[in-house]
C-alpha cells in the first residue's frame, strides 16, 4: 500500500475509474492521471494502488468504507468514464452529495453514458483524450480551469465565517479597510444575506425572529437572499476586479440551515447534504459561485459567551444550544472541505490578533490563489 498519497502535495485528487475488468493498460491511464494532478500541482488518491490491489480479493465492506473515505477528504473527484462502471457512477454521486467538485474524461472514442455526460455535477463537460500518452495534459487543463481558480474571479472571493459572537465583523473591516497595502487590490465588503438591499432588508425581522416560519421555507429563503446578493452585488464587484470579501456566505447558510432542518425533523448528516445538493446545482447552473477561500474563526462556547454579554437583544439563532450544535456542523464542513476552509481559533486571542492572522492567510492565499497548505492556524 502506498502510504504517502495525498501528502507530497498537500491537496488529494480522488481518482475514479473502472476496475473490475480493466486491462493494465487501462490501469495505466490512472496513472497518467494521476502524473497531470502532480503537473497541475495536486496529488492523486489511486484506488487500486492505495486500497489495495484488485487482486488482493478485499472485502467488499473495506472497498466502499476506504473509498468514501478517500472521497471525504479529496478536494475533488476526476473519473474516467471511458468504461461503463457501475462504481464509478457510485463515486460520482457520493461526491456530488458530500458537495464535491467532480471532473470527468474519457477516450475520443468511448461511448460516454448521457447520464453522465449530462450531470449537473460534473463541472467542465467530458474533454477527450486520444491516446493515452495524451491523458497528463487535458487533466492539467481541467484541474487548473475548473477547481484551482487561477485567473477567474472565484480566486478573489474570500468568505469570512463563523458563529456569532466570533468576531467577524471587525475582522472583515479590517481586511477591508486596509485591502489595498495589504492585498495590493481594492475591496467590496458584502453582508450575506444582504440585509440592506431592498427587499431582503424588509424581511429581515421575519428570518431571523419570527418562529412563524417553517424551517423547509426558512432555509430556501436564505439560500434565495444568497443568490439574489451574489448576481446582484458579488458578481458585478468580481467582474470590476475588486477583492470581494463576504461577512458570511455559503458555508453559514449550510451551518446554520442544516441546524434549524434538525429541528424540523431531519437527520443532522441528511439535512447538510440536502443543502450541499442545492449548492451543486445551483453552481452547475452559474447561479451561484463558493468562495475560493473560506477563513473560518471558531470560538469555544465560554468565549461566545463572554463575548455576546454586551449584546442588548438576542435572536432564535442566537441561543446556547443551538450555536452548539452551529460549532459541530462548521467542524464537519472544515473537515470536508479543508482545500478552502482556513480553520482560525479566536479563542483566548486579541482581535488585533485575530486580525492580523486572517491578513496573513488572504495574502497566502492570494499569492497562489489556493488555500491549500494553510489547513489551521
Amino acid at each position: 500500500m502506498n502510504t504517502n498519497s495525498g501528502r507530497d502535495h498537500g491537496v488529494l485528487i480522488n481518482i475514479a475509474g473502472g476496475l473490475t475488468k480493466a486491462t493494465d493498460a487501462k490501469l495505466s491511464v490512472c496513472k497518467d492521471i494521476q502524473a497531470g494532478c502532480r503537473q497541475a500541482g495536486f496529488d492523486a488518491y489511486l484506488p487500486h494502488e492505495d486500497t489495495g490491489s484488485r487482486r488482493d480479493n478485499l472485502d467488499p465492506r473495506r472497498v466502499v468504507e476506504a473509498n468514501f473515505a478517500a472521497i471525504n477528504r479529496s478536494a475533488a473527484v476526476i473519473a474516467d468514464v471511458g468504461i461503463a462502471s457501475h462504481g464509478v457512477g457510485i463515486e460520482i454521486e457520493y461526491a456530488v452529495r458530500r458537495g464535491k467538485p467532480v471532473l470527468a474524461i474519457a477516450p475520443a472514442k468511448a461511448e460516454v453514458s448521457r447520464m453522465v455526460v449530462g450531470h449537473p455535477g460534473i463541472r467542465g463537460g467530458v474533454p477527450r483524450y486520444s491516446r493515452a500518452q495524451d491523458v497528463a495534459g487535458p487533466v492539467v487543463k481541467l484541474l487548473q480551469t475548473e477547481l484551482r481558480g487561477y485567473g477567474v474571479p472565484r480566486a478573489r472571493l474570500v468568505a469570512i465565517e463563523g458563529p456569532d459572537f466570533v468576531g467577524k465583523g471587525a475582522v472583515c473591516e479590517y481586511l477591508a479597510n486596509h485591502s489595498p497595502e495589504l492585498f495590493g487590490l481594492e475591496a467590496t465588503l458584502v453582508t450575506d444575506p444582504p440585509w440592506k438591499l431592498p427587499p431582503w432588508d424588509a424581511l429581515s425581522n421575519l428570518f431571523r425572529s419570527d418562529e412563524r416560519l417553517s424551517g423547509p421555507a426558512g432555509a430556501l429563503l436564505y439560500g434565495t437572499a444568497r443568490v439574489d446578493n451574489y448576481h446582484r452585488c458579488i458578481k458585478p464587484a468580481l467582474s470590476a476586479g475588486r477583492l470581494v470579501l463576504c461577512d458570511r456566505y455559503i458555508d453559514s447558510w449550510f451551518a446554520y440551515q442544516s441546524v434549524c432542518l434538525q429541528q424540523w425533523g431531519a437527520n443532522g448528516e441528511r439535512a447538510l447534504e440536502f443543502l450541499l445538493t442545492q449548492q451543486t446545482m445551483l453552481e452547475a447552473f452559474g447561479h451561484i459561485q463558493p468562495p475560493g477561500l473560506t477563513i473560518l474563526l471558531m470560538a469555544d462556547l465560554e468565549e461566545l459567551r463572554r463575548r455576546s454579554a454586551t449584546r442588548a437583544s438576542r435572536d432564535k439563532y442566537e441561543g446556547w444550544d443551538f450555536l452548539r450544535n452551529v460549532l459541530a456542523a462548521y467542524e464537519e464542513l472544515h473537515s470536508r472541505f479543508p482545500y478552502r476552509i482556513v480553520r482560525l481559533e479566536a479563542t483566548g486571542r486579541e482581535e488585533v490578533l485575530v486580525c492580523q492572522l486572517a491578513a496573513e492567510i488572504v495574502q497566502d492565499y492570494l499569492r497562489t490563489a489556493t488555500a491549500v497548505g494553510r489547513a489551521q492556524r
